[in-house]
């Protein structure tokens, strides 16, 4: 997953290593979430006791009690993407050669 900082013009490349789960959503639909608590500024960050991951252990029917999840989220001007996996991502920002060339 690539994440463009605006300011620095630059990207940061995020790699995860089996999620278990990927919800994106877009953040104007997620309006409960956004009421409960202070709205997230834009980045990466890990969440802890979320509801996510109390719904990923119930759904795999105790296949998950004993394991380590982490949930993360990554938050941009428009959207919510959260990932749930058994791993530590790597990060690394991109050099300027390595740099997509998307459209502005």
């Amino acid at each position: 997953m690539l994440i463009r900082d605006q300011v620095a013009a630059r990207f940061l490349e995020i790699l995860f290593e089996a999620p278990l789960v990927l919800r994106t959503s877009l953040e104007s639909y997620r309006l409960l979430a956004l009421e409960l608590a202070p709205p997230p500024r834009p980045g990466f960050s890990r969440v802890h006791g979320s509801e996510l991951l109390r719904w990923v252990r119930l759904e795999a029917c105790g296949i998950l009690d004993d394991v380590e999840l982490m949930h993360f989220l990554i938050c941009t001007d428009d959207d919510f993407v959260e990932i749930v996996t058994r791993f530590e991502p790597a990060a690394r920002w991109l050099t300027p050669e390595e740099e997509p060339s998307w459209p502005e």
